[in-house]
């Protein structure tokens, strides 16, 4: 190859990331049920649906820097937090990467919806797309993970993977959250001093605050068997971008998607790390653009 029931509730208020454009033109921010948890979400602009897929330990202000561009370039834009993450509420029972997106397609009727997703939020898609290929216009990868992935063979990354785990097994929350920053946003090729320190804080605080509402090792399900061994069977039409001064490991998952999904191209950003929409969002937001309007 290659319905849950859901309740939903919509509210009609500002972001709480209140802007001069939100005044004008008012974020539809609510929640979609999927299983017994309470899927957080904001909606702006019409047009064919956009939906933006946050890194781990993030939430949907990752996205501020895309939420309003692609809204007034004509995208129905949705950014939602996914389980264990941000405003959403968790319930008793775990769901599955997948079921998140198709409770949120479902819930808001978006037919057919273009995806972009960092991280974590690669993952998502790639596991969506082999379980609801048919609800994919396009999709678009930015620094993807892959479930099934031996990340302890990266030599740059497994100190920095084992020191998270042992902080987190503690329930040190800050040492958890600079390790993870560490790894995921400064880089094996950076130190902390180099990068941005407004955006490196903000995201700190972020996942601090994500330990404290939903706890440090809560996460969501991946699919079995693991998406390693599936992903040749994607044909949607795929964009894959890269940072040159990201891991190697995220830098052999973009290589070995690129060669075996049939529909893809692959473009690598210079001078930015794994965090690239938050690092450059203007050139970030032109790629990703250019692809979904096929140029």
């Amino acid at each position: 190859m290659k319905k849950l029931f859901i309740i939903f509730i919509i509210v009609l208020c500002s972001s709480p990331l209140q802007s001069q454009e939100d005044m004008i033109r008012p974020v539809k921010t609510g929640f979609v049920s999927c299983l017994d948890n309470q899927i957080y979400y904001e909606e702006l602009g019409e047009g064919p649906p956009l939906i933006l897929l946050h890194a781990g330990y993030l939430d949907v202000s990752s996205w501020d820097d895309q939420f309003h561009f692609f809204a007034e370039n004509g995208y129905r834009v949705i950014r939602f937090d996914s389980y264990a993450h941000g405003k959403t509420i968790d319930g008793n029972n775990t769901p599955f990467l997948h079921e998140i997106v198709k409770a949120l397609i479902d819930s808001l009727s978006l037919g057919k919806v273009n995806l972009v997703g960092t991280s974590m939020g690669g993952v998502t898609i790639i596991e969506f797309a082999l379980q609801y290929p048919e609800d994919i216009e396009s999709m678009v990868l930015v620094s993807t993970g892959i479930t099934g992935y031996n990340w302890m063979k990266d030599k740059s990354f497994a100190p920095n993977l084992k020191k998270q785990i042992a902080y987190a097994k503690d329930g040190d929350t800050l040492n958890t959250a600079e390790t993870f920053l560490g790894s995921w946003f400064d880089g094996p090729l950076r130190e902390p001093n180099e990068m941005d320190e407004q955006k490196r804080d903000k995201c700190k605080q972020v996942i601090l605050q994500r330990f404290k509402n939903h706890g440090l090792r809560k996460n969501a399900l991946t699919s079995y068997p693991k998406a390693i061994k599936q992903y040749k069977k994607i044909e949607n039409r795929c964009l894959i971008l890269i940072g040159d001064q990201d891991m190697p490991s995220i830098k052999e998952i973009a290589g070995f998607l690129n060669q075996g999904l049939l529909n893809s191209q692959m473009i690598e950003l210079k001078g930015v790390g794994h965090m690239m929409n938050i690092e450059k969002p203007d050139e970030f937001n032109v790629l990703v653009l250019q692809f979904l309007r096929g140029k």
